[in-house]
């Protein structure tokens, strides 16, 4: 998975402040420092890693050495023993002390293994002890990761002060170097489908795999969202149009727009909308000859306020039905929308393929964002865009849909299943329906059929570790993570969110400073990070993407970001396009390393 973002020098600096953070060490630790000046009372300022330490120290050492260092003392200022020095060189890299005597220091064995893992952790830059160098050694052997990868999640582990266990270890490492979950989670569903066609698993077997194949499909489906291609919504965006050229209450300039936008699309003839247009296809609608096509495009055509619809004026006639239709699902919505596009074009005399005219319309809708539109146009385009990102709910005291449906998508996953149990938290009729993922794999997983089984057990161990690197505390920073797999459209990706900020009382991060990391992997745009920063509710957002910025698109959400922040009490200062190859390239990462910049001071 990478760095976490906020380990980066090149990125741009946390909302919340390191300066004073503390830095508790262990009686036993040991690290690989370098001195960097000398005070009174054997005191002095060591260089560890990134950060500059001030500490006590048991024998007078000469600036500028290299030494590895074990903590005797770590109330007040700590006092440290020195176990070995290193060379003392301007360009002195971590690891620079040699393993040899430095494991003999220690009274550890000078084996293989033992070199390896010191040589790693003195690389990786933090704090150690003689437990980790043995005991993760072991769980690394075990778990065939004795790599760098695996000894950064082993010294995550311990910094954290998780426990050194194989279990919390293999959860861990599969949250962070595994695939990503939404491909973790179609292998596994290929492969219980498979299994299901298989005549040597046992009835046991059989039910097992069936019960986690519902699950896993229940979680699939609950990470489908709403996002069609421009394509794809083409018809839904032809729908609002037609509503909005009928709509009495909004402006002129607006509806101008909306019959401009349809003609590009070849939706509707030159004249539409003129008197003459208007008194056509009033006409074609009340002909007996068409009044089978009629009550399709309007199943449910109803009289205006008790007025017969012939009866209308022409002009009250059209605005009566558009606003009365609307498309159904799939093929029958297709025809529905073909049938009345060719009623457009008979009323202006013409006699038009309806199906050619249908395929026309749907690659012409994707070209209006390439298009030089017009201020009317660009306002009808605006509320097309804006409802394609609408996710307000009907009502205002309850979560909006897409919250909802992230909430649902938690639960279905299983991410508060501990806490569940722990709490007693009654499930709601349509929870107790399908168990969470995790539930379902705890049970059934023994029984699993030989084939799928491991996969089942690496993903119970990457929902383990995401549950573990949820939340992640340094002092009064907080830092939450979770990673969801969702499909937009005809894409799987992974949506991975980081927040980081300072805790409030009820556990929750302060929404008046914090920092919000959302990064996808998009099937047009590719990698894709919003960097979300919010310093006494004034927002910035910076989006890192390698395609070139979307101007028009962003001219035109930028107000109804701005309108909704502001529904929120919170201000936008800007949003910025910036190419990720010219910036760090960086990925939020589930073990995250917390803010340590060049130069900050850690009094213990």
């Amino acid at each position: 998975m990478g760095q976490s973002l906020f380990a980066l020098s090149s990125a741009p600096a946390p909302l919340s402040p390191v300066r004073g953070r503390t830095l508790f060490f262990k009686k036993g630790q040991m690290f690989e420092g370098t001195v960097l000046k000398l005070f009174p009372n054997q005191t002095a300022l060591l260089r560890m890693g990134s950060m500059n330490v001030t500490a006590r120290l048991e024998a007078a050492l000469a600036a500028g050495n290299h030494y590895l260092f074990q903590v005797k003392q770590n109330e007040g200022v700590p006092r440290l023993k020195v176990l070995q020095a290193g060379r003392a060189t301007s360009n002195q890299s971590p690891g620079s002390v040699q393993t040899s005597s430095a494991l003999e220091a220690m009274g550890l064995a000078n084996n293989k293994q033992n070199k390896a893992m010191l040589e790693m952790l003195l690389k990786e830059e933090v704090p150690f002890s003689k437990e980790l160098i043995t005991k993760g050694g072991h769980i690394l052997q075990r778990a065939d990761t004795f790599h760098e990868q695996g000894v950064h999640v082993l010294s995550n582990m311990y910094k954290q002060q998780l426990p050194l266990t194989e279990e919390v270890f293999q959860a861990l490492y599969q949250a962070e170097k595994g695939v990503p979950l939404s491909q973790q989670l179609q292998g596994l569903k290929t492969q219980l489908e498979r299994a299901s066609e298989s005549r040597a698993t046992s009835s046991l077997q059989q039910q097992s795999n069936q019960a986690v194949y519902q699950s896993l499909m229940a979680t699939l489906e609950a990470g489908v969202l709403n996002n069609k291609g421009m394509q794809e919504a083409a018809p839904v965006y032809i729908q609002q149009l037609l509503h909005l050229s009928a709509l009495e209450n909004i402006s002129s300039t607006l509806k101008q727009g909306a019959a401009s936008l349809m003609t590009k699309a070849g939706v509707v003839p030159d004249s539409f909308g003129s008197d003459a247009w208007l008194a056509s296809f009033q006409a074609m609608v009340i002909d007996q000859r068409n009044r089978e096509i009629v009550q399709n495009i309007w199943p449910h055509m109803s009289a205006k306020e008790g007025m017969p619809l012939h009866t209308l004026a022409p002009n009250e006639f059209y605005h009566t039905l558009m606003t009365q239709f609307s498309m159904q699902e799939g093929k029958a919505g297709s025809k529905q929308l073909q049938q009345l596009l060719s009623l457009f074009y008979q009323a202006a005399g013409k006699t038009p393929d309806a199906k050619l005219l249908y395929n026309s319309m749907l690659h012409a809708v994707p070209r209006w964002q390439d298009m030089m539109l017009s201020t009317s146009e660009k306002q009808a385009y605006t509320v097309l865009l804006q409802g394609s990102f609408m996710n307000t709910s009907s009502d205002e005291n309850s979560m909006s849909f897409v919250a909802k449906q992230i909430t649902q998508l938690l639960q279905q996953i299983g991410m508060h299943h501990e806490r569940d149990l722990r709490q007693g938290v009654p499930l709601s009729r349509e929870e107790a329906a399908v168990s969470s993922l995790k539930q379902t794999l705890l049970e059934y997983t023994p029984y699993l059929s030989s084939d799928v089984k491991n996969s089942a057990e690496t993903l119970l161990a990457r929902l383990t570790g995401q549950q573990i690197l949820t939340q992640h505390q340094e002092g009064l920073v907080h830092q939450s993570l979770v990673q969801l797999p969702l499909l937009l459209g005809h894409h799987r990706t992974d949506l991975t969110i980081q927040w980081e900020g300072k805790k409030q009382d009820n556990g929750s991060i302060d929404p008046n400073h914090c920092r919000i990391l959302f990064y996808l992997e998009l099937e047009h745009l590719g990698e894709t990070i919003a960097d979300v920063q919010i310093q006494r509710r004034y927002v910035t957002v910076n989006v890192l993407n390698d395609h070139p910025k979307p101007e028009f698109l962003l001219e035109l959400l930028q107000p109804f970001l701005q309108e909704k922040l502001s529904e929120h009490h919170y201000s936008l200062t800007s949003v910025n396009w910036k190419e990720r190859r010219k910036e760090a390239s960086f990925k939020p990462a589930p073990s995250s390393k917390t803010a340590v910049r060049q130069g900050v001071d850690v009094r213990v």
